[in-house]
């Protein structure tokens, strides 16, 4: 059974930013599950959510998630409601460890406006309210990663930098056989 790191977190984020320079850093292959849903499907994911609707999506994601457990071991950046549905969070546990990317909400509100906010389903009607609700209900899941990066509003990005790979190499430290590493970095 193949072990890897899946990054977890809200949209915005930057699981995909964080997962590409881990794999770099710690030579490993990295996979987007979005992406490669997407590559899959032949659609985009807010084609995939327009067309079949998110209960239906997140089946399919659950789906291709399960396909990783065929893989080498990897980075995984999933999709922000991954973890929420599903218990995919336990059976990413029991295939690896997760690790949270967190970031404070205003910083991922601005993030997400313009066109990104067009290019991701959940946004596109959606108040700074509403998503802040959003982003409090899937906490309680990211909160029970393995480990988690805090990014705090001071850190410049030299320290949030370091604070990801010290907490991607705890991480993946604790997949090496034998290894004695406990959660929650």
């Amino acid at each position: 059974m193949s072990k890897h790191l899946f990054l977890i977190g809200f949209m915005g984020c930057g699981k995909t930013y964080w997962g590409e320079r881990i794999a770099k850093v710690f030579s490993l292959p990295f996979t987007d599950l979005d992406e490669y849903i997407e590559s899959v499907q032949g659609r985009t994911i807010a084609e995939l959510f327009v067309r079949q609707g998110e209960s239906a999506f997140r089946q399919l994601e659950r789906r291709y998630l399960y396909v990783s457990s065929r893989w080498s071991p990897r980075v995984i950046a999933t999709g922000g409601g991954t973890p929420c549905f599903f218990h995919n969070l336990g059976w990413m546990k029991r295939h690896g460890v997760t690790l949270w990317i967190d970031i404070p909400f205003e910083i991922l509100w601005l993030r997400l406006q313009g066109e990104e906010r067009l290019r991701r389903p959940l946004l596109r009607e959606t108040s700074f309210e509403t998503l802040q609700q959003l982003w409090q209900k899937r906490c309680a899941y990211y909160q029970q990663a393995d480990y988690i990066a805090r990014r705090q509003p001071e850190d410049d990005e030299a320290t949030w930098t370091a604070k990801v790979h010290a907490t991607a190499r705890t991480a993946l430290l604790a997949l090496l056989p034998g290894s004695s590493q406990q959660s929650k970095a």
